[in-house]
């Protein structure tokens, strides 16, 4: 799925994190209980992986990647994106560079991208 950031996106929400009119491919959505819909880019800013409200994005392209699944939250909430991601803790063990989460977000990033 690609989206493109569009003009009237309240940029004060992602300042030099993206660029206007740019198309983006989207690495996860997050669907909430009450509608809200969020999604995970990398971002412009060091190439980091991070969250925004799809209601400030155009859909480009609706293809879903292959190797995709959902998860659903106790709070209602779905995740949807690749099933290495969902396991317990990723984005914490990500982000506290464990290598080897830090080598499966870099392998489904790279079959996001081709």
């Amino acid at each position: 799925m690609k989206v493109r950031l569009i003009t009237n996106a309240d940029c004060n929400r992602h300042p030099r994190w993206l660029k206007v009119e740019r198309d983006y491919h989207v690495l996860e959505i997050y669907i909430y209980k009450d509608g809200k819909i969020d999604i995970r880019l990398i971002s412009d800013q060091n190439g980091t992986p991070a969250i925004f409200p799809l209601s400030d994005f155009q859909i480009v392209c609706r293809k879903v990647y292959e190797g995709w699944s959902f998860e659903f939250f106790t709070d209602g909430a779905i995740c949807l994106g690749p099933i290495s991601w969902l396991e317990s803790n990723f984005w914490e063990k990500y982000f506290d560079d464990d290598p080897r989460a830090v080598n499966i977000f870099d392998n489904e990033v790279k079959k996001i991208l081709a």
